[in-house]
């Protein structure tokens, strides 16, 4: 997991079957984003390995500070992340 560009690249381990890859990205987003899994939505991309995902929430500020904060937990300062 990490940022490329303007974009947060995540794995999971559902597969692309009738949903559950979505539902697995939602679940992850809203855990690290500290939010309930009823206010994550994938709005565009849903059959698509790229997608775009609300994060509906009364804080954004919040949520973009949790979710760099997972990130910097994930990928220590100074770690290129996964190799392209």
């Amino acid at each position: 997991m990490g940022l490329i560009g303007d974009r947060l690249k995540v794995q999971v381990h559902a597969p692309p079957v009738g949903g559950e890859a979505n539902h697995a990205v939602s679940v992850l987003l809203a855990e690290l984003a500290a939010i309930p899994v009823s206010r994550v939505r994938v709005v565009a991309g849903a059959k698509d390995r790229s997608k775009t995902v609300l994060l509906e929430c009364d804080e954004p500020r919040d949520v973009v500070r949790r979710l760099k904060s997972a990130l910097n937990d994930l990928m220590p300062v100074g770690d290129p992340g996964p190799a392209r």
